[in-house]
């Protein structure tokens, strides 16, 4: 007696994947993959009549759709994905994160202490700072080229101030020509922290409307954190020290400012308090935090971020507390902090930020505590963390 009939092998197989809730498009590279490993199957099971080999291709068979399916469908899935549409959700989403981070890093200089430091106050990118794969999308909806435009202006900053405006052409800083090309955005990096070093104001000119504008930007000093987004489903915020990364799915769970506010005030927290660097894992959140950057990309976010160690109890309520003044400082409602991290806990597929961030009656004690604290001293916003 077989154990499965050859004409039943092929549905065996696709149920198989199938059960893994994925759906093929006939014709796709994975679906002719499986027709072909079902085909095989089929072939063999009517060439052996041996029930112990049937079993041992069967295996096999399942075991080579297991090791394979789940990738090559993935990579089709991104790869149909319309790039300028993705582009342009990536880029709605950053400025999203900019604006709300805005008065944070602005406002908090004092608290981030040797983590601050002056900026300008604006973002610039090309064509190529997205990835070469994008230099097309980002020319044609954006209208960037192979030189550095303002796409961002941080609120409160000297360059808003100055007059800086978004689609400005960044052409010289203090004189010097701003580099352009694939390496525009490092080059141009480096060529500023030399001059924002001896300079309290910078010199520059942009190209508007095909015109030539000279302004004189008084520098901000700032938190020194880079806020950047993370293209994953998962519902996660973590930080290298030197870069904070909130995720996708963490705007989708968090959909009002206030919230979002709330997680990234805790981030800054632990990273002014060099948290990652106290538990020796910022070479993982490093790598974890690049393998989310890109904007197209295999999601294998649940898998990036599986090295970060969970955060001690006493160092989350060291945060809590600096991230409350934070709030407070920056104009957002410091109960907004408690709320958040509770509808986090209830959201059943957060496993990963509520592992990495137990929430614990104490912990909530403790921010209602604090809350009561910074509201009665008389110059709440201003005052250093309680």
């Amino acid at each position: 007696m077989n154990l499965i009939p050859a004409h039943v092998a092929p549905v065996v197989l696709v149920a198989l994947v199938k059960n893994k809730v994925m759906i093929l498009t006939e014709g796709s590279v994975t679906h002719n993959a499986i027709a072909a490993i079902a085909n095989m199957t089929q072939r063999f099971f009517r060439a052996h009549q041996s029930r112990q080999l049937k079993i041992i291709c069967l295996g096999f068979a399942c075991s080579l759709l297991q090791a394979c399916s789940i990738g090559m469908l993935q990579l089709e899935h991104y790869a149909s994905k319309d790039p300028q549409e993705e582009l342009t959700r990536y880029v709605t989403n950053q400025d999203k994160l900019y604006r709300i981070a805005a008065p944070l890093l602005v406002k908090n200089a004092p608290l981030c202490k040797s983590s601050s430091r002056h900026i300008m106050g604006f973002t610039a990118k090309n064509q190529y700072s997205y990835s070469s794969e994008l230099a097309t999308s980002a020319n044609k909806i954006f209208k960037l080229d192979d030189r550095l435009q303002v796409i961002s202006v941080l609120e409160g900053g000297g360059a808003e101030r100055a007059g800086i405006k978004r689609g400005d052409i960044f052409l010289k800083a203090q004189n010097q020509t701003i580099p352009v090309g694939i390496n525009a955005e490092t080059e141009t990096a480096r060529l500023l922290s030399t001059l924002i070093t001896h300079s309290a104001n910078l010199q520059i000119s942009v190209e508007r409307n095909k015109q030539i504008y000279n302004f004189n930007i008084p520098l901000t000093l700032a938190c020194a954190f880079n806020i950047e987004l993370g293209n994953g489903d998962v519902i996660h915020a973590f930080n290298d020290g030197r870069r904070i990364l909130i995720t996708r799915g963490m705007l989708e769970a968090l959909p009002f400012d206030a919230e979002l506010a709330s997680i990234i005030a805790r981030e800054l927290a632990h990273s002014a308090l060099k948290h990652t660097a106290t538990l020796q894992m910022t070479t993982s959140a490093a790598s974890a935090i690049d393998s989310l950057l890109p904007v197209l990309r295999n999601n294998r976010s649940d898998v990036a971020a599986k090295d970060l160690k969970a955060m001690p109890s006493n160092l989350d309520q060291a945060a809590d507390r600096i991230a409350i003044a934070m709030l407070v400082r920056a104009g957002y409602e410091p109960e907004q902090l408690p709320l958040t991290l509770q509808k986090l806990a209830s959201i059943k597929s957060n496993e990963k930020y509520t592992a990495a961030h137990p929430l614990t009656s104490e912990r909530l004690k403790l921010m209602q505590d604090i809350i009561v604290q910074v509201k009665q001293k008389p110059s709440a916003g201003k005052s250093a963390a309680p």
